[in-house]
Order: structure tokens, then C-alpha cells, then sequence
């Protein structure tokens, strides 16, 4: 009679996920040191090239400032999955809307659909309220598509010529 097979907690090489580094554990971003970890790991000594990290990073940017609320990380996954980008790093960009940033990103998709509305409604940043949002949506959903791609843009080319900096020098030396 065969002995069922004991649990120890390891995870089967076929199991395991390609975008989750081996040494990553959720407890551990509390640390500092763990982000400089991850960041050396998923950026700096991954094996994609320096535009895929960098358009999967304008992905989930992108994905994050759309006003799809409460549909932006299922949506940030399942555009990873399609493009074949690295998840857990979609999913770090679209983290942009956490709620501590969230009046920095209605903001400026609100002031910039004021800019393509016939009657747009701008009021000061102190002013906006989710019911002036609200009241007003087509001008915020405008502007946030908008406001989403130069976000994105800027993401993806700013992380672009970082890696390309800081992989030269690294080779080099």
C-alpha cells in the first residue's frame, strides 16, 4: 500500500509562476530593503529587454488611471496575460491609483477634459468632490484617457533610458 504524500510546503518546479521571483514573500515588502531586492530582481537582472519591462510598466500606468474603478487590476492582469508581460509588475503600475494618490490622478483627467468639453466645469483641486465627478463624468473620463497615455508614455520612456543607464553601466563594469 502506498504512503499518501506529505505536504512540506514546497512548490513543485512545474507549479510554480515565471513572473514571481523565487525569494518573493508578501510579508517582506514592508522592509525597505525588500524593494531594493525586488527592484534588482524584476528590473535591473531580469532577462526581458529594457522595452518590454518598460511597456509593461506604461501597461499597468495606463491601466491604473482609467476610470474603470474596481476593474483596474483584473483588467491590468488579463491585458498581462495577453501581451505576455510580466503580471506582478503590470500589476505594481497600476497600483497608481491607490487611494493616497487618487486626488492626484482624478485631477488632472478632470482638468484635462475641461480642455475638450464645449462647457467644461474646472474648479480648484480642494473643490473636487466625488459628486462634482460625478455630476460631471464625460469631461473626467475624457481627460483620464487622455492624462492615462501621457502617464504611460512618460512611465514607459522614463523607465526605458533608466534601464538602458543603469544596464550599460552595470555590463561595464
Amino acid at each position: 500500500m502506498k504512503e499518501p504524500a506529505q505536504n512540506t510546503g514546497h512548490v513543485p518546479d512545474n507549479h510554480r509562476n515565471a513572473d514571481v521571483p523565487e525569494s518573493f514573500r508578501w510579508k517582506e515588502l514592508l522592509r525597505k530593503e525588500a524593494w531594493k531586492q525586488y527592484f534588482r530582481e524584476w528590473f535591473l537582472e531580469s532577462t526581458q529587454s529594457n522595452l518590454r519591462l518598460s511597456l509593461t510598466v506604461a501597461l499597468g500606468v495606463f491601466i491604473g488611471i482609467l476610470p474603470i474603478f474596481g476593474l483596474q487590476s483584473i483588467t491590468a492582469l488579463s491585458l498581462a496575460w495577453v501581451f505576455r508581460f510580466n503580471k506582478l509588475i503590470t500589476l505594481a503600475g497600476s497600483g497608481i491609483s491607490t487611494p493616497p494618490l487618487t486626488p492626484l490622478v482624478i485631477y488632472p483627467g478632470y482638468v484635462i477634459g475641461g480642455w475638450f468639453v464645449e462647457t467644461p466645469h474646472v474648479s480648484g483641486f480642494s473643490e473636487i468632490t466625488l459628486e462634482v465627478v460625478k455630476s460631471h463624468f464625460v469631461q473626467y473620463a475624457i481627460g483620464s484617457c487622455i492624462f492615462a497615455s501621457m502617464a504611460a508614455l512618460i512611465a514607459g520612456l522614463l523607465l526605458y533610458f533608466t534601464l538602458n543607464i543603469v544596464r550599460t553601466k552595470r555590463s561595464a563594469s
